[in-house]
């Protein structure tokens, strides 16, 4: 993850590079929840154990795995 300072306390701006995701923002209280500039939508993060990070893309209705 490569983090962008906004200088605010809101919430911040992370370009993450698994799947070319872009721009995602967050804030402690959306988190797992991320906000894609890709696809202008909602993202959630869910780790399962033994197999990995996953994400749920509101815009498409679909689970990816990362």
């Amino acid at each position: 993850l490569y983090m962008e300072e906004s200088g605010g306390q809101d919430g911040f701006w992370t370009w993450r590079t698994t799947s070319g995701q872009g721009w995602l923002w967050t804030a402690a209280d959306t988190y797992p929840f991320c906000y894609s500039a890709a696809s202008s939508s909602w993202v959630y993060f869910y780790e399962i154990p033994g197999m990995g990070l996953w994400r749920y893309d509101f815009g498409s209705a679909s689970w990816l795995s990362d």
